[in-house]
């Protein structure tokens, strides 16, 4: 009787751990994102032209375990980072020094998630893959890396990080509504859930 009172109290603390771990993991994204965002500013005025590739919203709506969704934002990161390592970014008509800012922060936050789910060695959907290619072949590729493509390749980028926030305000509260009880409260800064920009 008094060995399994010890074993389910080693295996709720054990759960409090790994929830808190997760919620904190997942907290540490909210702050980042939104930082991506200000930083991504730097830039101007976001274009609202035609999309030359429909947004995969689809893939966004498809993530529902919390596990799958940190490595989806994980390697929307990765595709994000592989975007920007093409031969012509000088032609981009932003500010360099924002747009290393803003490179050195995805870099950053992927690292970051990868340490959150790096025990999981799993991949997101192959789709999303797809979609970046197409995205970079339909610009980059066909114009060598224009102004218009890059500007494209800008709001195309903002409306990811816009995408991905959603996903983890919607992973923050579902993981505060199954924190346990009896383990401490984390605390969110004002400033980690919106960053000014």
């Amino acid at each position: 009787k008094c060995s399994f009172v010890v074993i389910l109290c080693l295996f709720v603390m054990f759960l409090s751990v790994v929830v808190l771990t997760f919620y904190f993991c997942v907290s540490q994204c909210v702050f980042i994102i939104s930082l991506s965002l200000c930083v991504f500013q730097g830039g101007g005025a976001i274009s609202m032209s035609k999309s030359l590739l429909p947004f995969p919203y689809i893939l966004y709506e498809r993530m529902e375990r919390a596990e799958t969704q940190l490595v989806f934002i994980r390697d929307n990161m990765e595709l994000i980072l592989g975007l920007y390592r093409h031969d012509n970014l000088s032609s981009a008509s932003w500010d360099p020094v924002s747009t290393e800012h803003f490179l050195v922060s995805i870099g950053r936050q992927r690292d970051e998630i990868s340490s959150c789910v790096s025990i999981m060695d799993l991949r997101a959907d192959c789709r999303l893959r797809r979609y970046y290619n197409k995205l970079r072949r339909r610009t980059l590729s066909l114009t060598g890396g224009s102004v218009a493509s890059w500007e494209f390749i800008r709001t195309e980028t903002k409306h990811h990080l816009d995408q991905m926030q959603m996903l983890v305000n919607d992973m923050l509260t579902a993981a505060s509504g199954r924190r346990p009880t009896d383990a401490p409260q984390l605390q969110i800064d004002s400033v980690s859930t919106s960053a000014p920009c």
